[in-house]
Order: structure tokens, then C-alpha cells, then sequence
């Protein structure tokens, strides 16, 4: 027989670094600097309760979608289609204009050596109020934030998702190590954001 024990597997989350964007339309990818923040929600989980004479017979929550807040000091240039805006000439950009979707991800740390890489597919991106201030004597970097909802993909074997969280500490070494050559580049390779289908045929079915 086991006991409970605690303190063994003492696990948090802390930083995060390594944000990368792919463009869905342009097929490019972009290192993310600045990257600061990522709030993940849960949204559109309608909760069904099923009441007859004062009493509770059933009580359903349905699968939501994902929804997170982003938050950076800077994103990459070539991805002002991330917020709608397009270079018509250099120097002279439009904005309110057609969305590009996004994929990206990013990695979060856990105690000094675990981490876990972060992917995200089909993103949408609504930037949030900007605040800009007169200079003073206390300056603040601007920080930007945006809205991000994703749309799930079907899969087989699992109910459609639109994000996947690989955690470095389970995930077998040779496994690892392959998947963040494609996703970051190597020296004889340039990086490449794996979809979805490619990434449950070659490391996971």
C-alpha cells in the first residue's frame, strides 16, 4: 500500500520566452521578442441543469474553445497583419484592414530545467486599447495586448482542439529535441510551425 506524500514533485510555473508567429497567408515565420505574457481562458462552456420540482437531475458543462490574452513589449514588424494593418508603401500603413490568422507558440518554465512548449493554430488576434501618454519623468514601455481566440481543428481520436502543450519533462528526449529543431531551425534548416495533422502522424499516432 501507498501513502500520500507531498513535496516530491514540487512543480510551478514561471517566464516564458521563445514566442514565435507564423503567418497562415505568407507562410512566414517570425521569432516573437517581447513576449511577456500569456493569459489562457476557457470560453463558451454553457452549463445545462436539468431541475424538476425544486430538484437537480442532471448537471452538463459542455467543452469550451480556446481564448487567451497576449501581452508583449513588441511584436515583429513584419507581422503588422497580426493587428490588421497593411504597408501600402514604406513607411505608410493602413490600418482597420483584412486579418491575417496566426499560429504560435511559446514555452513556460517549470522549476529550473522543465519546460513546456506552447502551440496554438488558427489564432485570431483583436488588439486591445492602447494608452499613450505625455513623457515624464517616470517612463513606462508601452505594452500591447490583444485578444486571441482559435479555431479547433478535427482530429481523430480526440474532440477537436486548437491547442497542443508538449512539456519537456514526459516527452522523450529524441522526441523533444526533433520537434524543436522543425519548430525553431537549425544551422542546415529553417524553422518550419508544424500543423496540427503533422504533428499527430509524426510524433504522436
Amino acid at each position: 500500500m501507498a501513502t500520500l506524500t507531498w513535496g516530491e514533485d514540487n512543480r510551478y510555473v514561471y517566464g516564458i520566452d521563445r514566442g514565435v508567429l507564423h503567418g497562415q497567408d505568407s507562410d512566414e515565420m517570425y521569432a516573437w521578442n517581447g513576449l511577456t505574457a500569456v493569459s489562457v481562458d476557457e470560453v463558451n462552456t454553457p452549463e445545462l441543469v436539468s431541475s424538476f420540482d425544486g430538484k437537480t437531475y442532471a448537471n452538463l458543462i459542455f467543452r469550451g474553445f480556446y481564448e487567451a490574452e497576449v501581452s508583449a513589449l513588441s511584436f515583429p514588424y513584419e507581422a503588422m497583419s497580426l493587428n490588421g494593418e497593411v504597408e501600402a508603401l514604406p513607411g505608410f500603413i493602413f490600418t482597420a484592414q483584412e486579418k491575417e490568422l496566426y499560429d504560435f507558440s511559446y514555452r513556460t518554465f517549470e522549476n529550473d530545467e522543465d519546460y513546456k512548449i506552447h502551440f496554438v493554430w488558427n489564432a485570431i488576434f483583436v488588439q486591445k486599447a492602447k494608452s499613450r501618454r505625455t513623457l515624464s519623468d517616470n517612463l513606462n514601455a508601452l505594452e500591447f495586448k490583444w485578444k486571441v481566440s482559435a479555431v479547433p481543428e478535427l482530429m481523430p481520436y480526440w474532440y477537436p482542439a486548437s491547442s497542443l502543450i508538449v512539456d519537456s519533462k514526459l516527452t522523450d528526449p529524441d522526441v523533444l529535441s526533433s520537434l524543436e529543431d522543425l519548430l525553431y531551425g537549425t544551422d542546415i534548416t529553417d524553422p518550419t510551425f508544424p500543423s496540427q495533422l503533422d504533428v499527430l502522424l509524426e510524433y504522436i499516432v
